[in-house]
């Protein structure tokens, strides 16, 4: 199933939900009460829908949803997260650089050597500029911090390249060149994501996308530019 279908099915049912319990038929419970599910099942929706190639952005979603899920049934609280929580993070990071199977490099000449990338942006700015003729795509994970890809030279000789992104109160800029098709499957939560190119495309059924861009923006703006 396509991800606008999902999305249309979830929010038709929302509003359903929603109808019924202005009539009082129903008795919804908070938004808090339901966000640990959500964000679990948004998690492994996005493991299955990738055929599992895309690992770090559902990950993230199952643990904060797991996380906030065990503070609502009072086996944890909320000083054992503030006292965990950024050294996780650390760790974490750590393990990715290491256990990563792709090779990545910051490019800053027009070379092929980095054919693809790995930002982690952490309560600051990253810039970087990759012309490369041979793009295979990239991740990007940026938290309360600006992230900023110039693609706007560069090519992909295999089709589709795939960004995968993970933006929470962050904002991430990606220059790509103005004749690329590009297919978004983001999932936005309370986030802008914008296609500002002069002469944007979007993949049809019968034409293959120069890349897809995909992930997760939480309280984020995503924008694309040429």
């Amino acid at each position: 199933m396509k991800t606008k279908h999902t999305l249309g099915i979830i929010t038709i049912l929302i509003g359903v939900l929603w109808l019924l319990a202005n009539f009082s038929l129903i008795v919804l419970p908070t938004i808090w009460s339901l966000l640990p599910i959500g964000l679990i099942t948004l998690g492994f929706w996005q493991l299955v829908a990738s055929n599992f190639a895309n690992k770090t952005t559902p990950i993230i979603l199952i643990v904060i949803g797991t996380v906030m899920g065990l503070i609502q049934i009072n086996i944890i609280t909320w000083s054992i997260i503030q006292q965990v929580f950024w050294p996780a993070i650390l760790i974490y990071i750590g393990i990715t650089l290491f256990t990563s199977h792709t090779t990545y490099r910051n490019v800053d000449n027009t070379n092929d050597e980095g054919k693809s990338f790995n930002i982690i942006t952490l309560f600051g700015s990253d810039k970087k500029y990759i012309p490369t003729q041979h793009f295979e795509g990239g991740e990007i994970i940026a938290i309360f911090g600006d992230c900023s890809i110039d693609l706007s030279q560069a090519n992909v000789s295999h089709k589709p390249s795939v960004i995968n992104v993970f933006s929470l109160f962050s904002e991430v800029k990606i220059e790509l060149p103005d004749s690329w098709y590009v297919s978004n499957s983001t999932t936005s939560i309370f986030a802008d994501i914008l296609d500002r190119r002069s002469q944007s495309k979007v993949s049809s059924h019968t034409t293959s996308p120069d890349t897809i861009i995909e992930g997760v923006a939480i309280f984020s703006d995503i924008t694309l530019r040429d």
